[in-house]
C-alpha cells in the first residue's frame, strides 16, 4: 500500500534496456481481471515506468457485485400469500455493511456498521411471490439484513441474516 494505492514493483534496475509487455494475470481479491496490458520501453539506466494515473494508463479493477433477495411469506400459510385484507408488500429490510472496510454502493461510500441501503417487497408475477431484492448493487463483502418495518395487517418479525458476496453476479435468496 503506497499513498492509498496497491503498487506492484520489481527492484530497482531489473530490467536492461528493451521493450516489455507488463500484463495483469490475477486481479486482487473481490475485483474482476481487468485484462490490463502495457507495452513499455527501457531506453536509459536507472529508468523508472510508472503506471500511476490515468494519463499514465493505469490498472483500474472493477469489484465485484452480487444482490440479495427475500421472499416474504405468511407464517401460518407457510406461502407467500397474504390473509385476510392483510398484504405482504412493502415489508422492508434493512441491509448493513459487516465488512473489514468501507462500501461504494450507489454513488455513496459505507463504513462498516453503516446501514447501505432499504428495500422493499413487491410482488414478483414471474415468481409469484412478494419480494424484496438489490440487483448487483452489493460489493463484495459481508452484510447483515433484517426485516425492520412490517406490512400491513402484519408484526414485525425478528427475522435476520448475515451473507457474504463472494462472485460477480452472486444472488443470496431468503
Amino acid at each position: 500500500l503506497e499513498k492509498d494505492r496497491y503498487v506492484a514493483k520489481l527492484a530497482d534496475n531489473v530490467l536492461p534496456y528493451g521493450t516489455y509487455e507488463a500484463v495483469e494475470v490475477k486481479s486482487s481479491e473481490g475485483y474482476l481481471n481487468a485484462n490490463w496490458k502495457q507495452i513499455f520501453s527501457i531506453r536509459a539506466d536507472k529508468e523508472v515506468k510508472k503506471f500511476d494515473s490515468v494519463k499514465n494508463k493505469w490498472n483500474e479493477n472493477k469489484v465485484m457485485r452480487g444482490s440479495v433477495e427475500v421472499t416474504k411469506a405468511d407464517k401460518e400459510l407457510m406461502k407467500s400469500t397474504p390473509q385476510g385484507d392483510g398484504t405482504l408488500e412493502n415489508a422492508e429490510y434493512t441491509i448493513t455493511n459487516k465488512s473489514k472496510q468501507a462500501v461504494f454502493v450507489n454513488g455513496k461510500t459505507y463504513k462498516p456498521g453503516d446501514a447501505v441501503m432499504v428495500i422493499k417487497s413487491v410482488y414478483d408475477k414471474d415468481k409469484k411471490a412478494y419480494i424484496a431484492k438489490t440487483v448487483n448493487t452489493l460489493p463484495y463483502g459481508t452484510y447483515h439484513i433484517e426485516e425492520t418495518k412490517q406490512p400491513v395487517g402484519y408484526r414485525l418479525t425478528k427475522w435476520a441474516k448475515d451473507f457474504t458476496i463472494r462472485a460477480d453476479k452472486e444472488m443470496k435468496s431468503f
